[in-house]
């Protein structure tokens, strides 16, 4: 296994997508929501784009003194909101991510 890869804009698809599957459950169904977010392990993530990472036969190591990076549920919207901004609250929280990365990863 050659590790996990972080492209922004898959991130970003797969969380909206989440969060539309989500609004058809009863968990996002009234009052406000917030989202938390966790990424690891660090140790063999690889910044890029998949399309181009399809043939790659091998992955780069960088040491990091943290194994994940966590996004706090710090802001909130509501469920109501939430319906028409799935696509904005999914690139606040792919940008928050790729802002915790290691800077020698990207």
């Amino acid at each position: 296994m050659l590790g996990s890869v972080f492209d922004e804009e898959d991130v970003r698809n797969r969380i909206a997508g989440l969060l539309r599957a989500h609004q058809q459950t009863a968990l996002i169904d009234a009052g406000r929501v917030s989202f938390a977010m966790r990424l690891g392990p660090l140790s063999m993530l690889t910044i890029g784009q998949v399309s181009g990472m399809e043939r790659r036969s091998s992955a780069s190591l960088t040491m990091t003194s943290r194994s994940s990076v966590l996004i706090e549920p710090t802001d909130s919207v509501s469920a109501q909101e939430l319906k028409t901004a799935v696509a904005e609250v999914a690139e606040e929280l792919t940008a928050r991510l790729a802002l915790e990365l290691p800077s020698s990863r990207r």
